[in-house]
């Protein structure tokens, strides 16, 4: 497992199935939250409302990433080396000991998971698009309002620190991936 410290987190990058099974074993009995997310090949024209090229029903997510208090493991399933019932059962763990869960546009995110297997009764979801909207402005972005994506809101709130935290992570996924590819 490749760990980095970005920002006062602890990133913790899933290269086989077995460290899954550490982080597991590191899980507190409860934890008050934790926050999922996944990245898909879905790509949303926002700007022609096209959602012609959609297929919530279908995609798969490549990248699970779920985190509590200063950790956030990244499993990238595109590694062979990674199952996605071992990724699927570890997000469950943390799930299940988790007072809230929260994601941003969850609906989206349950749907993914779904795709892959995990389709479950989420009685403990808190979508955190939702939250910023009423906190924020409660014109959508269709009516002129600003946009709730996570990146274009975390930009607006936090300045240039989300870009170029996201920017670490991704060079850092990059280079896993890569030697991963060579390897083959």
């Amino acid at each position: 497992m490749k760990e980095y410290s970005l920002l006062g987190y602890n990133i913790h990058i899933i290269e086989r199935d077995v460290e899954l099974e550490d982080v597991k074993s590191m899980l507190p009995e409860s934890i008050w939250m934790f926050a999922f997310d996944t990245e898909t090949n879905t790509k949303i024209d926002m700007s022609k409302r096209d959602a012609s090229n959609i297929d919530i029903m279908h995609d798969r997510p490549f990248l699970i990433q779920f985190g509590y208090d200063q950790h956030v493991i990244v499993c990238d399933l595109r590694i062979p080396e990674i199952t996605t019932p071992n990724v699927l059962d570890c997000l469950d763990a943390l799930r299940t000991r988790a007072v809230l869960s929260l994601a941003h546009n969850i609906k989206f995110d349950i749907n993914m998971l779904a795709n892959i297997g995990y389709d479950i009764e989420w009685d403990n979801a808190c979508d955190t698009m939702s939250i910023a909207r009423l906190a924020l402005e409660s014109k959508s972005e269709r009516e002129g309002g600003a946009p709730m994506g996570l990146k274009a809101l975390a930009t607006r709130l936090l300045g240039t620190t989300y870009s170029e935290a996201g920017k670490a992570l991704d060079l850092a996924l990059r280079g896993i991936w890569e030697q991963k590819l060579k390897a083959l």
